[in-house]
C-alpha cells in the first residue's frame, strides 16, 4: 500500500506492505503523522501514487486552489468530521465511479461493507454522437428504478444504448428503444428535475443556473418557492413565463414596460448632459474680479479699515475758504468720484492743487 500526504503538495510517503490483515507499522506512521491544516486539492493527480483503488481521507475542504482531484481509478472519500463538504466528496466519488463514506453517521461494519461490495455504476450511453445532458451523471449507482433523460440530437434515433459496470470497465449493455413522445409523461421536467439533481451537489458554484432551470420548468429550489399567480401582471412582477393563452398579453406589457424604460433613461441621460453643459461653460468663464473702491460713513472714515490703514498719509493744506471742486487722481489714474463723470470731489478748498496720490495704493478720502 502506498502511502501519500496531500498539502500543497501532493507527495508519496512510503510503501506498505500488508500481510494478513497486519498493518500496524501503517498505523504507527499514521499516529505520528502531523496535519498543518493547508490542502491544495489540485495538486492530486496520477502518478505520484499507484494501485487499483484510492482511498481519500478528507474533510473535502480545499484550502488553496480549486476543490477538485484528477486520478485514474476509482476512489473512495473517507471522512469523520462533522464540519466537512459532503457535498464535494460525494462529487469527487461519483465522478472517480467510488463512494463517500460518512463515519459519522456510519458504523465500522456498515462502512467496511460498503467498501468491500461492487454496485452497478451508470458509465454513460455508447450513441454519444446523438444523444447531450444525459441524467443522471456518469458514477451514478444503477437501483432496482433507474431512469436517464438527455435531450436529443438526433431526431431519427431509434434506441439508445445504457453502459452499466464497476467503474473499472463495463460489464453490461442494455438497449433501450425509443418511442415518440405522446404526452401521457412530462418528459421534460423529468430530465429538468435530473439536471438540477446533478447541479445541487454543488450548489454554490451552481446557484444562478439551479434558479434559473427551476424557474423555467416550475421546479421548487433551495432559493424558489411555489406562488399562485392570478393574472398576468403577476407574471410581469415575478419575471415567470406564463402559459399559452396568456403569452400575447404577456409579449404586448413587456415590449411597453421596456419602451417606457428605455425613454425614462433617455430623459436621464439628456438632464446629465444638460448639467454637464452647464458645468463646462461654468469652468470656462473667466471670472475677473471686481474694483473695489473705499466708501465713506457719516464719521468721515473709510469703511475698507484695511485700505486706510495700509495707505500712505498725504498731507493738504486746507485755508478757510469758499468750497471749490478739487480734481483727484485714482490709484490707477483714472478718475474717480462721487459724480462718476469728471472725477470731482468736493470736500474742502485750497488756493493751491492737490497732489497726486501714489499709483500703488488706493484712495482715502480727506
Amino acid at each position: 500500500m502506498d502511502l501519500g500526504y496531500l498539502d500543497i503538495r501532493f507527495s508519496k510517503a512510503r510503501t506498505f506492505q500488508i500481510s494478513q490483515g497486519n498493518w500496524e507499522e501503517l498505523r504507527n506512521q499514521l499516529k505520528q503523522t502531523v496535519y498543518d491544516g493547508g490542502t491544495d486539492y489540485s495538486q492530486v493527480k496520477s502518478g505520484v501514487l499507484h494501485g487499483a483503488n484510492y482511498l481519500f481521507f478528507s474533510d473535502g475542504l480545499s484550502t488553496f486552489g480549486q476543490g477538485k482531484i484528477v486520478l485514474d481509478q476509482p476512489t473512495y472519500c473517507i471522512t469523520s468530521s462533522t464540519s466537512s463538504d459532503y457535498a464535494n466528496l460525494k462529487q469527487i466519488a461519483q465522478t472517480h465511479y467510488g463512494k463517500m463514506v460518512n463515519l459519522t453517521n456510519t458504523t465500522i461494519t456498515q462502512a467496511y461493507n460498503a467498501l468491500n461490495s461492487i454496485d452497478l455504476l451508470f458509465l454513460g450511453v455508447k450513441e454519444q454522437y446523438a444523444f447531450t445532458e444525459i441524467y443522471p451523471e456518469k458514477g451514478s449507482p444503477v437501483q432496482s428504478y433507474f431512469s436517464v433523460s438527455g435531450l436529443g440530437k438526433d431526431s431519427g434515433a431509434k434506441e439508445i444504448t445504457l453502459l452499466v459496470g464497476d467503474g473499472a470497465r463495463i460489464i453490461k449493455e442494455i438497449k433501450v428503444p425509443l418511442k415518440p413522445d405522446n404526452g401521457e409523461i412530462d418528459l421534460q421536467q423529468i430530465w429538468a428535475q435530473k439536471k438540477i439533481n446533478a447541479l445541487d451537489i454543488q450548489y454554490d458554484d451552481h446557484r444562478d443556473e439551479i434558479e434559473a432551470i427551476g424557474k423555467q420548468f416550475g421546479i421548487v429550489t433551495r432559493n424558489t418557492s411555489l406562488i399562485v399567480l392570478e393574472n398576468v401582471e403577476d407574471y410581469i412582477r415575478y419575471a415567470i413565463t406564463p402559459p399559452a393563452e396568456l403569452l400575447p398579453e404577456f409579449n404586448r406589457l413587456i415590449k411597453e414596460e421596456r419602451i417606457e424604460k428605455e425613454e425614462r433613461v433617455a430623459d436621464l441621460l439628456t438632464q446629465a448632459q444638460n448639467i454637464t453643459e452647464q458645468l463646462q461653460s461654468w469652468w470656462n468663464t473667466d471670472f475677473q474680479q471686481k474694483t473695489k473702491y473705499p466708501q465713506r460713513d457719516r464719521s468721515g472714515r473709510s469703511t475698507d479699515t484695511a485700505i486706510a490703514q495700509d495707505a500712505p498719509t498725504v498731507n493738504i493744506a486746507v485755508p478757510q475758504c469758499h468750497p471749490v471742486p478739487l480734481q483727484v487722481q485714482c490709484p490707477h489714474r483714472r478718475p474717480w468720484n462721487t459724480d462718476q463723470q469728471k472725477g470731482l470731489v468736493t470736500s474742502a478748498c485750497m488756493r493751491q492743487p492737490i497732489q497726486e496720490l501714489p499709483t500703488q495704493h488706493p484712495a482715502k478720502w480727506y
